[in-house]
């Protein structure tokens, strides 16, 4: 069976590509966005794919799964997941789980970054640095894209942006420190010898640092979360209307 590409297939590609620019430089994409979500929701898990597999690609600690980039399509889905539930109370602008889904797969193309062979370019402990600011770099990039549509598309503002920002990346940073505390605290004991050193160990090992503060600031986003909650549903109780005169 021979396959073809047909103009509208074309158009809806370009619309996609068009449309995943637009979105990773803070503007709103067009209304093909929804009319055809399931092109988007493909590309999306393509772009999200090669970027979870650029992450471990060059990582021969990495495991199979890690290195096919499905835990970069886990990661969306369940952070997906949570900002929906998260954002139930604030009740948001359309923001259903299929457009959140669709926002952040397209917004995975950074992480492609990760692909670049920088321990080819470097020496180990370069390797090491460049690594860790491309991480830097990509997650600021992602946190103030998750923001801007928070702010653009859902219409939140204030405590609420920065609530729904930080607290579904601090619960599963926390999460994945309490499901794997007890290996990282053994590998920190025995120390790594010199031939298991890797361009990725300081990337490892400030996400681990990240990991344990979340773990502390939790119950404090908690709190916001809650004080945020009560806030906007002050907000939405409807005021009785005064009589024109």
């Amino acid at each position: 069976m021979q396959l073809s590409v047909t103009p509208g297939r074309l158009v809806v590609l370009r619309s996609v590509l068009a449309d995943t620019g637009r979105v990773l430089t803070f503007r709103q994409p067009s209304g093909m966005f929804l009319d055809h979500w399931r092109a988007y929701l493909i590309c999306g898990l393509g772009m999200t794919l090669l970027a979870g597999m650029g992450r471990y690609w060059n990582n021969p600690r990495a495991e199979l799964w890690q290195q096919l980039g499905m835990g970069s399509v886990v990661y969306v889905i369940v952070l997906a997941l949570v900002l929906r539930v998260l954002l139930v109370p604030f009740k948001p602008r359309a923001c259903t789980l299929r457009n959140l889904l669709l926002f952040l797969l397209i917004t995975s193309p950074p992480g492609l970054l990760f692909l670049i062979p920088v321990e080819s370019f470097f020496s180990l402990r370069g390797a090491q640095l460049a690594n860790a600011g491309l991480l830097g770099f990509v997650a600021l990039w992602r946190v103030t894209l998750l923001m801007w549509f928070l702010r653009s598309i859902a219409r939140l503002s204030g405590l609420a942006i920065v609530i729904a920002s930080l607290a579904p990346l601090i619960f599963i940073a926390a999460t994945l420190t309490l499901l794997n505390l007890e290996h990282v605290v053994i590998d920190y004991l025995n120390g790594v010898r010199p031939e298991q050193y890797s361009p990725n160990d300081l990337s490892y090992s400030i996400l681990t640092l990240l990991s344990f503060i979340s773990m502390f600031a939790a119950p404090y986003l908690l709190v916001g979360y809650a004080w945020a909650w009560y806030r906007a549903d002050r907000m939405m109780i409807v005021q009785p209307t005064r009589r024109q005169p």
